[in-house]
């Protein structure tokens, strides 16, 4: 049988009996190449008709080779880090009893929000001794005022006026230093009245990020040495990765790296090189290398301490290549389908036998593409069904 091109009908055969004529179809044209000139069977192509309904039901779709970035890597893990100054282990800098919590873990928090407040009695004390102090400094300002005048006019004794300096500058500092201690407490010192004390203090956020521990609850007294929450700072994650010495050579600063979380294998994220470190690892033989991670704002599933995959970016060639969905096995060769027509009617198929190149991510390169027309059409997904 010298044929290679059959027409299958719906009404006379299914799809499953349509693949098993192609392979048939297939199979005795190899037998009869093989016949006649052995050389020549990776030339040979068989072709396959299919009805419009066949081809709509078979869930086949077509699309075109296409010129894809084929890149040349370091393979190298790491983790995703934050750096030290954007971590914030939050503190009060006084001593009180936790009444209100204002954060969750989890929650993210901006720069200036009630984290949460403390009640402490000793706060009204050093409240009234600011004030008892103001009102005696404007006493001792004016009496040494006093005194110095005297003291210019021989009314009055040198002693008087020291006396006098003495205690105006002491009660200053004093009133200075509470007026700092206020600052602190987040209370105004200078709207400060007897009218408007308070027993409660707040802790505000000292920058925009989200809690990762918090470690009270309402009624906890929380000392100045206890550590209340901490905050991240995700707006400058790092990624840290370890590449070993015979590569190191490779990498520079501003270089692209690509890494992968957990699963989500299919789904890379872009960081550049920032830092190089000059300390080696002797048990590893391998050096820290960290990067930027771009785009943060918009990688919500990432996190601090998250085990990554990464590539370093060496080179980028274009190659010729189709998705992996485009390439068939049969007798361990590798094959496509090219549409040669298509119609109302019909589609017509072209199998042709590829020499496949390196991967990259779905693509395949196709390192034949003399054999490929790429204005030319191709079933890009659902090959296997055909094959």
């Amino acid at each position: 049988m010298n044929t290679t091109h059959r027409k299958i009908k719906t009404s006379i055969l299914p799809l499953f009996g349509l693949l098993i004529a192609f392979q048939i179809s297939c199979s005795s044209n190899s037998k009869e190449t093989d016949t006649n000139s052995p050389s020549e069977s990776s030339k040979i192509s068989d072709t396959l008709e299919l009805t419009i309904d066949q081809f709509n039901e078979s869930g086949l779709k077509i699309g075109k080779i296409e010129l894809r970035s084929f890149q040349d890597v370091i393979h190298t893990t790491g983790f995703l880090n934050v750096p030290p100054d954007k971590k914030f282990a939050i503190h009060s800098f006084f001593s009180g009893y936790v009444n209100k919590i204002g954060a969750k873990v989890g929650e993210k928090v901006f720069k200036g929000q009630l984290l949460l407040s403390l009640e402490n009695p000793e706060f009204l004390n050093l409240q009234q001794e600011f004030l008892e102090v103001k009102s005696k400094l404007d006493y001792l300002k004016a009496d040494f005022d006093r005194q110095q005048l005297l003291a210019l006019e021989q009314v009055t004794s040198t002693k008087n006026l020291s006396k006098a300096q003495s205690e105006y500058l002491m009660a200053n500092v004093l009133y200075q230093s509470l007026g700092k201690k206020l600052k602190l407490m987040g209370i105004n010192s200078s709207t400060l009245n007897a009218n408007n004390l308070s027993s409660s203090i707040g802790v505000y956020s000292p920058a925009n990020g989200f809690v990762t521990d918090l470690n009270l609850n309402l009624g906890t007294f929380l000392s100045t040495d206890m550590v209340a929450m901490n905050i991240l700072n995700m707006d400058n994650l790092e990624l840290t990765m370890n590449v070993f010495e015979k590569d190191l050579k490779f990498v520079h600063s501003g270089q692209m790296v690509t890494f992968n979380v957990g699963q989500s294998s299919d789904v890379s994220n872009i960081a550049r090189v920032t830092l190089i470190s000059k300390s080696m690892d002797e048990s590893t033989r391998s050096i820290k290398v960290i990067s930027k991670v771009e785009n943060v704002s918009n990688l919500k599933s990432l996190a601090s301490g998250m085990f990554v995959n990464a590539q370093i970016l060496k080179s980028s060639e274009s190659k010729w290549a189709l998705p992996s969905e485009a390439i068939g096995v049969v007798d361990k060769k590798q094959f496509v389908l090219q549409v040669l027509s298509k119609s109302n009617q019909k589609v017509v198929l072209k199998r042709i036998e590829l020499i496949p190149g390196s991967k990259s991510g779905n693509f395949l390169e196709v390192k034949n593409p003399e054999l490929l027309n790429n204005k030319s059409d191709y079933i890009v997904s659902g090959v296997f069904q055909l094959m």
